[in-house]
């Protein structure tokens, strides 16, 4: 079972925070009692439960490299309960080249709150 947890950016730190959801508000993952509510509601994303090949951990909204055959496209990653993660990118991409342990050629550039100029 994968973990459950959110990021958000909080505007009072200036910083991200990792925690559970609740309502408009993240809990501290480590420390109850610490609820942080100044966050930018369009930045929450949930881990997606995969990782990239830092090993760093892949949110709902990052933007990502996929190292794809012989270069590097740019997505954005998207969670949906349902359906799983996607991968959103511009260019054409054959998605059988891709979907094989695809999360191994997975790399975290930035997000959708702090960097959409990547996209």
């Amino acid at each position: 079972m994968r973990e459950i947890e959110f990021r958000a950016f909080d505007l009072t730190l200036n910083g991200w925070i990792i925690g559970w959801l609740v309502k408009d508000s993240i809990i501290d993952l480590f420390d109850f009692e610490s609820v942080y509510e100044d966050i930018a509601i369009n930045s929450i994303g949930q881990y997606t439960g995969l990782k990239d090949i830092n090993n760093k951990k892949i949110y709902d909204g990052d933007i990502v490299y996929i190292h794809y055959i012989d270069k590097k496209k740019i997505a954005k990653v998207k969670l949906d309960l349902a359906w799983g993660v996607s991968l959103i990118c511009d260019e054409e991409i054959d998605e059988d080249k891709i979907k094989e342990r695809a999360y191994e050629r997975l790399e975290v550039i930035g997000n959708i709150y702090e960097n959409q100029e990547l996209l």
